[in-house]
């Protein structure tokens, strides 16, 4: 130990849980304390005075090529000397250790760049328990003294007052009653406090635990027992100058010299609220996944169990006609709402990717508006609630996608009618402002807490979870509303006066002029006619239904028989090229995910078959997404229908396409 440096500063230095070096301007280790001899596996022997980058190897997290050292020499005074990004520490043993490193100028009294301190910490393995009041075996050998070399020259006191002040850690160097000798920098001023008003004073009454008199003694405790010999560990609080509260974990170690008498106590704590709040988070996000995933099992078994029990009514023998059509009414009506809760789960996994491309066009929305109120109004009925749609047709001109703008206004008013009691009353209005539209949908229902406005837009969140809410829904409509708003360059807000007294959710999207004389637009993806009895009635074919779900086949085979169609029913792929040859039908409704030979193998052979191009080949799958409709575009397929097909959807697809060949 050299008499150039202070002594309570090397052994701060030595005390230290971080691992710390520090190298010259030519890259040259001048100094390494225990810590980082262990991380390294290199003895403070050997890495005195080599090359920095043979005492500190690291490679590149996402290549595994060498990095670097970065260059000390270069570095403007005072500047942070950059890192060339994540990486990974080779010890001596070969293990590859991620670790945080920070790189540090160290400057003269005459404002020089003399050096570089480095500073790292291993994050690949978990800290010790903060319960034991020792730190366990761990932090102690952590805190081991050995032998430190210290360059005796007239930059020593530099150098180590450089690591004292530049460290990332709140420092401070206590003597063996606990009263502050020294404190660095980022200690002083994050809590803006001056040296000379707690050098001296004991650590736990200087003011950065005074807030709290339990903390205050905690911390007591702890230092007594550092100055007893014992390093201990622990996560406190921390009050900065402009009262705010962070949380640090803090060591307080003793510095003992070569004859294991305690000289001075080091307590050094790290900022670790960030990390904190990264897991509060984490924990909140697990938490809503459980409660989506018991959700999502609620919302599915309440449709099937309706589905069962109309099932069960048509079973029976002689069943009345209003009975039969009541339990063909359920059927519907859950079935459809089972492909709306697909459907959203989709969505909402394909735009948070950025997988979803807005297919938009100039538009009057007032046809919107009235199909999402049509969409909605069997629930609305079935509560016997009131519904009251206030906007002036042919003014509300917009840019925008016709499909997810519907999708956007029914789930509002869905949330609305679920979150609102039988009788209530609902609202929806559109207006525009002279700049934007904006949608609003208003409700007499259950509100909202003030704390739990912000998060209404978060995926998984809801306001009433509680069993007796038996249509609480998955919690992700109000997100696909957010995130399709913005797409379109909107946005999208909630306000409740609180519990009991409803919510207003509005949609603002920008505006465009409309023409001077327009004719009401349409919905693009709305069939021109809906009489499909009649329409099959005129055109008879023959239908090929490969499927190897023989309930989906049979029942859809039925029904097309039902309307005059010439069905025939396969269950593989290769007994429907069987088929094709035999039968030559005009349709293929073809599933893909068939077992040995899947449908997209299927359409590709028949098309490369000579006589093919007029069969009109259509999926009935239950894959959807983007790239299973590229797929089977690719493969041949003419149109391509999710499961559960809408029945009317089909039946115009089949006329139509028979009218046109």
């Amino acid at each position: 130990m050299t008499s150039n440096a202070p002594d309570w500063l090397l052994a701060t230095l030595r005390s230290i849980g971080d691992a710390v070096i520090a190298a010259d301007t030519r890259a040259r280790v001048v100094f390494i304390n225990p810590p980082a001899c262990r991380l390294t596996g290199c003895p403070e022997t050997e890495a005195i005075g080599k090359d920095l980058a043979e005492v500190l190897p690291r490679v590149d997290l996402r290549t595994g090529e060498s990095v670097p050292s970065p260059s000390i020499a270069a570095t403007d005074p005072g500047a942070p000397i950059a890192n060339a990004g994540p990486a990974l520490l080779v010890a001596r043993d070969g293990r590859r250790i991620l670790v945080e490193d920070t790189t540090t100028p160290i400057v003269d009294a005459s404002g020089q760049t003399i050096g570089a301190v480095i500073v790292l910490r291993d994050t690949s393995v978990r800290q010790p328990s903060t319960t034991d009041p020792a730190g366990g075996d761990e932090h102690r050998r952590s805190t081991d003294s050995v032998p430190v070399s210290v360059p005796a020259s007239d930059e020593a006191e530099a150098r180590f007052r450089a690591f004292f002040d530049h460290d990332t850690n709140f420092a401070a160097v206590l003597d063996q009653e606990g009263r502050v000798v020294e404190a660095n920098c980022l200690c002083l001023d994050s809590c803006g406090f001056r040296r000379e008003e707690v050098v001296g004073r004991s650590f736990w009454e200087c003011g950065w635990w005074n807030r709290s008199p339990e903390l205050a003694r905690t911390i007591r405790e702890r230092t007594l027992l550092a100055a007893a010999g014992r390093p201990v560990r622990a996560e406190v609080a921390y009050f900065l100058a402009d009262g705010s509260e962070r949380a640090v974990d803090l060591t307080v170690a003793p510095a003992t010299d070569a004859h294991g008498r305690v000289r001075f106590i080091a307590a050094a704590g790290t900022d670790i609220t960030e990390r904190r709040q990264a897991e509060e988070a984490l924990r909140q996000s697990d938490r809503r996944k459980d409660e989506f995933l018991a959700m999502l099992a609620h919302e599915l078994r309440n449709p099937l169990a309706a589905v069962r029990n109309a099932t069960q009514v048509l079973r029976l023998a002689d069943v009345p006609p209003e009975h039969a059509d009541w339990a063909k009414g359920i059927i519907d009506r859950q079935v459809r709402h089972l492909a709306r809760l697909i459907d959203d789960l989709l969505d909402v996994s394909r735009i948070t990717r950025g997988k979803v491309e807005l297919r938009k066009e100039r538009l009057e929305v007032s046809p919107i508006i009235n199909a999402a109120v049509d969409a909605v109004r069997p629930l609305i009925e079935e509560k016997q609630q009131r519904l009251e749609v206030s906007f002036m047709p042919g003014t509300l001109w917009c840019e925008a996608d016709a499909t997810r703008l519907e999708q956007v206004l029914i789930n509002l008013l869905s949330n609305a009618t679920r979150f609102t009691d039988s009788g209530g009353g609902l609202w929806l209005s559109a207006r525009h402002d002279g700049r934007d539209l904006h949608f609003i949908v208003e409700d007499t229902g259950v509100g909202i807490p003030p704390e739990q406005l912000a998060q209404m837009f978060e995926l998984f969140a809801q306001g009433d979870r509680t069993a007796a809410r038996t249509e609480g829904g998955l919690g992700i409509g109000l997100t696909l509303v957010k995130q399709i708003a913005e797409m379109h360059g909107g946005r999208a807000t909630a306000h409740s006066e609180g519990p009991g007294r409803g919510s207003r959710f509005t949609v603002t999207l920008p505006a465009i002029p409309g023409p001077r004389a327009a004719l009401p637009a349409r919905s693009p993806d709305v069939p021109a006619s809906r009489s499909g009895s009649a329409a099959a009635a005129a055109h008879r074919s023959r239908i090929l239904i490969v499927d190897d779900n023989a309930d989906t086949a049979l029942g859809l085979a039925r029904l097309l028989r039902l309307l005059g169609h010439e069905v025939r029913v396969a269950h593989d792929g290769l007994a429907a090229l069987d088929a094709v040859h035999q039968e030559r039908p005009d349709f293929l409704l073809l599933d893909i995910g068939l077992p040995g030979m899947d449908g997209y193998q299927v359409a590709a052979q028949l098309r490369g078959e000579p006589g093919m191009d007029s069969l009109v080949i259509i999926a009935i799958t239950g894959y959807g997404q983007d790239e299973d409709r590229r797929r089977s575009r690719v493969a041949g397929f003419n149109h391509h229908l999710v499961k559960p097909v809408d029945y009317q959807t089909l039946v115009t697809l089949l006329s139509s396409s028979a009218a046109a060949r």
